[in-house]
C-alpha cells in the first residue's frame, strides 16, 4: 500500500459518481493487480471500481469524500483484504453509496483472486456478494415508504434495483423491486429538461461550416390521469454557425422545440422516456465579403428527431451528425416532485 490522500469534508456523500484519478511517478508494472482503494482503517482497504488504467495512472469512481490511495497488493494481501471486505456490512439502508462501494469492492477482489489462481475463494465471494445484495435490498424494501419518496428515496431504489438486476438471480426480488419502482413512479410528478449540445463541421465547396445547437427544453410526464406517461414540453434552443470561405457568414437561428411521445417501463419495471423532438427554425445569416456586408433570412427546414432515455438524471444519448463530422447529443436532467 502507499500513502493515502484525504478529500474533505470527510464523509460527504455524492448523489452521482465522481472520477478520482491518481498519476504515479513510476510506470505501473502490472496493471491487472493495481488498484485505487478506500482506506477504512490502518489495516483495511476496499478497492474502487476502475474506469480507466494506463501505464502510469488509474481512474476510479467515488461516491463520497474520504481517504483514498493506490496500491499493487501482494497475493496474501488480496486474500486477507477480500475476507475483511466480505465481513463488512452497511447498516444504514438509505446509504446506497457505501453499499455500492462495498459491492464493487467485492467485485474487484473477485477479479484479483481469479488473477492469482484463487478460483475457489473467488466463487465463494461471488456467492456471498449475491446474498448481501438480497438481504440489503429486501431490508430496504421493508422500510416504510417516506411521505415524499420522489427524491433521494427514489434514487436509492433505482441504485439497489440495478444491483439486483445485474448481480442476482432472485426472480422474486427482481419482481418486488420492479413493483416498488412502478408504485413510486406513479406517486411522483415528473418533470425535467432535455439539454441540446450539438456540434458539427462540414465542407461546402471551398469553404467550411461549423455549427452548434445548444439550450434546455423543459418537459413534464403525466402520471395523474389518462393518457398516463404522456410527455409534453416546449422551449427554444440557439443555433449558431460560422461559414468560412472568401466571405464569412454568421448564422443566428432560434429553434422552437416541441417534445412529445411517452414514458414506458421495460421488463424489469425500469422507466424509459421515449422522446420525439419536432424542431422548427427561424433566423438570419450575416455575410461579410471584401466588397460589403449583407443580411439574409435563414430558415432551415423543420426536422424531427427521436431518442430513448433511461429516466435517470444525466443520462446521455449521442447520435452522429447527419453531415460532416460532429455529433447530436442530448442530456436528460430530471427533477422529481410529489
Amino acid at each position: 500500500m502507499i500513502n493515502t490522500i484525504r478529500i474533505l469534508p470527510d464523509g460527504l456523500k455524492l448523489r452521482h459518481a465522481a472520477q478520482l484519478k491518481i498519476i504515479f511517478s513510476k510506470t505501473i508494472s502490472d496493471t491487472s493487480k493495481t488498484i485505487l482503494y478506500s482506506r477504512k482503517a490502518s489495516d483495511f482497504a476496499i478497492p474502487l471500481f476502475k474506469t480507466e488504467i494506463t501505464d502510469n495512472s488509474i481512474t476510479s469512481e467515488i461516491y463520497h469524500f474520504s481517504d483514498y490511495g493506490g496500491a499493487q497488493p501482494s497475493n496474501q494481501e488480496i486474500i486477507t483484504q477480500s475476507n475483511k471486505t466480505n465481513a463488512g456490512s452497511v447498516t444504514d439502508l438509505m446509504d446506497w453509496q457505501s453499499f455500492s462501494e462495498l459491492i464493487k469492492g467485492l467485485l474487484q477482489y473477485i477479479e484479483l483472486l481469479q488473477a492469482i489462481g484463487e478460483d475457489q475463494l473467488a466463487n465463494q465471494l461471488l456467492e456471498s456478494l449475491e446474498q448481501k445484495i438480497i438481504q440489503q435490498v429486501n431490508a430496504f424494501l421493508n422500510l416504510p415508504i417516506p411521505e415524499d419518496p420522489c427524491g433521494y428515496y427514489q434514487q436509492a431504489l433505482f441504485k439497489y434495483g440495478e444491483m439486483v438486476q445485474l448481480l442476482t438471480s432472485d426472480q422474486q426480488l427482481i419482481r418486488r423491486v420492479g413493483d416498488r419502482i412502478i408504485e413510486i413512479r406513479n406517486r411522483c410528478f415528473i418533470r425535467g429538461e432535455l439539454e441540446y449540445d450539438h456540434y458539427m463541421t462540414y465542407n461546402v465547396g471551398s469553404g467550411t461550416i461549423q455549427r452548434t445547437i445548444k439550450g434546455f427544453v423543459p418537459f413534464i410526464v403525466n402520471t395523474y390521469n389518462e393518457p398516463y406517461g404522456e410527455i409534453s414540453g416546449s422551449g427554444t434552443v440557439d443555433w449558431n454557425g460560422i461559414e468560412q470561405s472568401i466571405c464569412i457568414g454568421t448564422e443566428t437561428v432560434v429553434g422552437s422545440i416541441q417534445l412529445s411521445r411517452e414514458m414506458e417501463a421495460d421488463n424489469f419495471g425500469y422507466p424509459w422516456l421515449n422522446f420525439e423532438m419536432y424542431e422548427t427554425w427561424s433566423g438570419s445569416i450575416t455575410v461579410v465579403c471584401p466588397n460589403g456586408t449583407a443580411v439574409y433570412q435563414f430558415n432551415p427546414p423543420a426536422s424531427t428527431s427521436t431518442a430513448r432515455f433511461l429516466m435517470e438524471d444525466g443520462y446521455t444519448v449521442v447520435q452522429p451528425s447527419p453531415v460532416g463530422s460532429g455529433q447530436f447529443k442530448w442530456i436528460l436532467h430530471m427533477n422529481f416532485q410529489p
